[in-house]
């Protein structure tokens, strides 16, 4: 498994290579803060506009898997905006497999630190169905 991630800051990352056995079946994790990050790992600069969407998270989740020789990629991509004085995150998160390429769409309001959280941990349970799933 392999991860590309903008929203969460390399909080999914930093999940799944705390585990003492992640070796053996996480490969890594590509964290871009900025469309320009994003393009030099290999994002179409076309597909890059400045906001997130669910076609970018499929491309992260894609390009994860691609560059990591990962048989799962997940790419989680979102923004943070004020609505009526609270906070409201957007997040999208994708997984690519052999099963799948289908993007979820969550939105989150609260603390930022807390929305990136749920966004990591909302990432494991999608792919928790996708295992049992197969």
């Amino acid at each position: 498994m392999a991860v590309a991630e903008s929203y969460t800051g390399g909080f999914l990352t930093y999940t799944l290579a705390s585990s003492p056995q992640s070796q053996s079946y996480f490969k890594g994790g590509l964290i871009a803060a900025s469309d320009e990050a994003k393009i030099a790992l290999g994002l179409d600069s076309h597909l890059v506009t400045g906001r997130a969407s669910a076609k970018v998270a499929t491309a992260m989740a894609s390009l994860a898997r691609r560059k990591l020789d990962a048989n799962i990629g997940i790419g989680i991509e979102g923004y943070t905006e004020s609505v009526g004085g609270a906070e409201i995150g957007k997040v999208f998160i994708a997984i690519d497999s052999k099963q799948t390429k289908q993007p979820t769409v969550q939105s989150y309001s609260g603390r930022h630190y807390l929305m990136r959280r749920r966004a990591a941990h909302h990432a494991l349970f999608d792919l928790r169905k996708l295992l049992e799933s197969a």
